[in-house]
């Protein structure tokens, strides 16, 4: 692949961005299907659209909504909200969901593969099952650690926000 893009005089990261980019709009598309014309999602820039496609879905969804009624973001808003603890504390949820379910299809191939008689547990079966449960608790371990990192940190911001609301 990156060879083919050399020869379109692509770099990875351009070539990244766009996908991102025909991401996010192909979704903008399936959210606002003849309700809006497609076209309002082209007003934004592609780097725009490629932080916007990494947002949350949630907040994703709310970053569309403004684009469909003509409220374009810049890049620099979207990357602000991105590093709100609120959205930080989202898109982690989502990652973590994501991580239990690649540790329940990891578990279960583990039992399937331990349950195999005829499986070696020097084949290379064996061992990739072994590391994908390992791995996907590790995973699953890191989100936990960040989900509870970021609500403390949504709590203290909270706290300053009131006790700056009571001043």
């Amino acid at each position: 692949l990156e060879k083919w893009y050399a020869s379109v005089n692509l770099d990875v990261v351009k070539a990244t961005r766009y996908a991102s980019a025909y991401r996010a709009t192909d979704e903008f598309k399936e959210l606002f299907d003849g309700l809006v014309d497609p076209t309002k999602v082209l007003e934004c820039a592609d780097l725009t659209l490629e932080k916007i496609h990494k947002l949350p879905k949630d907040y994703k969804e709310e970053v569309m909504a403004e684009v469909a009624v003509g409220n374009v973001p810049t890049s620099k808003e979207i990357t602000e909200l991105s590093q709100k603890p609120e959205v930080k504390l989202s898109k982690a949820e989502e990652l973590l969901a994501a991580a239990y379910e690649r540790k329940a299809k990891a578990d279960a191939k583990w039992e399937e593969v331990k349950a195999d008689p005829e499986t070696d547990c020097r084949s290379p079966e064996y061992k990739n099952a072994q590391a994908a449960v390992r791995d996907s608790g590790r995973a699953t371990a890191n989100y936990e650690q960040q989900i509870a990192d970021l609500q403390t940190q949504v709590e203290e911001e909270k706290s300053k926000a009131a006790d700056a609301e009571a001043r």
